[in-house]
């Protein structure tokens, strides 16, 4: 992974998003996230790492980013997509791009990945693929406890982070676009797997059984016709 050097008057030329710990600055081929502090070792040698699997299922980084002699950032390349929010779509269109993100998601689990920071806005889409796109969050096949993650309040059945969280965080999102009702809403329910939407219409589909909330996807149990879905869910 190479290093290359970037002044602060350049990435000030290019579009850039404004966000808590980083800024995303874009031009024609590339991503640069530049953080608010120097990169430590363990999160330069993940992104290298993640820069020799080369996986398909992210945005990759490229290059470290050297700005006033330290490492700032890392560079990605661009992704023509949309984000991962498209609540006014077709429903056969949301079950085909929640089967492709799944697929995606499945891949990354078995390289002993955990995604972690699993939502709407770090997943990426066009026709042709389904890309997952902050590769600096995530999880190394390690367990990580849930007070080290961000949006800790997702996690509160879990002592840990692991695979399972991914998943659940994934159902969650599929509730959230099947539903037509943002992940900002969604996301603050009281998700402790009992009287909460999720379980409520997870309890209407045959075989997804409440032990499995964590390790089955709710996508495959979902009928590819919205007619069926709306007969599922009538009674609430």
């Amino acid at each position: 992974m190479e290093s290359i050097v970037l002044s602060k008057k350049y990435l000030d030329t290019l579009l850039c998003f404004t966000g808590t710990y980083s800024d995303i600055y874009y031009d024609k081929s590339k991503v640069y996230k530049i953080f608010n502090n120097e990169l430590n070792e363990e999160l330069i040698n993940e992104l290298k790492y993640l820069n020799y699997l080369n996986l398909k299922e992210i945005t990759n980084p490229l290059d470290l980013i050297i700005i006033n002699n330290q490492i700032k950032g890392f560079s990605m390349k661009y992704f023509n997509g949309f984000r991962f929010d498209f609540y006014t779509e077709k429903y056969s269109k949301k079950i085909e791009l929640l089967k492709k993100a799944k697929e995606q998601i499945q891949n990354i689990h078995r390289n002993n990945i955990i995604i972690g920071d699993l939502h709407d806005g770090n997943i990426l889409y066009n026709e042709k693929q389904v890309i997952f796109c902050d590769p600096d969050g995530l999880l190394f096949n390690k367990k990580v406890k849930r007070q080290n993650i961000w949006e800790k309040e997702y996690y509160d059945y879990f002592k840990e982070v692991d695979k399972r969280c991914d998943i659940y965080l994934f159902n969650i999102l599929t509730l959230a676009l099947i539903q037509k009702r943002s992940w900002s809403t969604i996301k603050h329910m009281d998700i402790g797997f009992k009287n909460n939407e999720l379980s409520k219409i997870l309890s209407f589909i045959n075989d997804f059984k409440e032990s499995n909330y964590d390790c089955s996807y709710m996508i495959d149990y979902l009928p590819e016709n919205e007619k069926e879905f709306k007969k599922l869910t009538k009674s609430f």
